[in-house]
């Protein structure tokens, strides 16, 4: 298995995917908070993508999801995972 279909592995072993956690900032305002899998759901539909603004707690700002490696890297493995279905 590649490395990063591994990391990915671990990463959905932990269920960090499914942690309710983050908060999106949409047109409307802020929204959650919500799983990494909802992001996923929310940039599928062309409701977020990755200059939409990203917050967790432990965040010190509002980040664009572009440059948030922690939730990137959930979403990759999310992918990972979806592609192997």
């Amino acid at each position: 298995m590649p490395a990063a279909a591994q990391s990915a592995a671990r990463t959905l072993d932990r269920g960090e995917t499914n942690a309710i956690v983050w908060f999106i900032a949409l047109a409307n305002g802020p929204v959650g908070p919500m799983s990494a899998r909802k992001v996923r759901a929310h940039r599928r539909a062309g409701q977020a993508d990755d200059s939409t603004r990203v917050w967790k707690e432990g965040m010190a700002d509002w980040t664009p999801l572009g440059d948030c490696s922690p939730l990137r890297e959930l979403l990759s493995a999310i992918e990972a995972e979806a592609s192997t279905r």
